[in-house]
């Protein structure tokens, strides 16, 4: 298995088309994967992909999409973890885990202060074995014109802190619109 990083929002053509092919057969109930690579966000400079491949098919993915974030005094930079998966064929293989090693890996050496992600109940004890925890924070985000919203998903929040600090209190500020 092969691991690559495809850096943000220029992602060449084919492999556009080979991670949309991904997202479908791991998530075939979500439309938006037939028509774009992006499920509820937008990507900007600095977010990048990690994709797991074999022969030349990715098997793997997680999508870091980098966010400044303010809880009370604290600013922080956080990548936000989101469209994890692994092919069906595939998830005896580790795929997805080996993604978010590298993706963690490159998130603490481009300076990230922690990361977040949301997922249902039935993933908490798979994100944990990568050090990260229920948190308590309401997340906001920003939409592109300003206004701040609440993310009112059922998903679980889940952070883990990329540097020796604890994980800030209060809610959450992003400046991104979702992820």
């Amino acid at each position: 298995m092969r691991i690559d990083v495809v850096r943000e929002p220029d992602v060449p053509p084919a492999i556009d088309a080979a991670i949309m092919r991904l997202q479908q057969r791991a998530f075939p109930k979500t439309e938006s994967f037939a028509r774009s690579r992006y499920y509820t966000h937008t990507a900007r400079q600095g977010d990048f992909r990690v994709l797991a491949w074999l022969d030349e098919a990715p098997v793997g993915q997680v999508v870091v999409m980098w966010a400044n974030a303010r809880a009370g005094a604290q600013n922080l930079r956080l990548a936000g973890l989101g469209n994890v998966c692994s092919d069906p064929d595939h998830r005896k293989e580790h795929a997805a885990s080996a993604c978010i090693e590298r993706a963690l890996e490159l998130a603490r050496q481009e300076d990230g202060d922690g990361a977040l992600l949301f997922c249902g109940a039935s993933l908490e004890k798979f994100y944990a074995r990568f050090g990260f925890e229920i948190v308590s924070n309401e997340v906001f985000f920003t939409h592109p014109d300003g206004t701040i919203f609440r993310r009112n998903h059922r998903d679980i929040r889940m952070g883990l802190m990329l540097k020796d600090q604890p994980w800030p209190a209060g809610d959450l500020y992003l400046d991104t619109e979702d992820f």
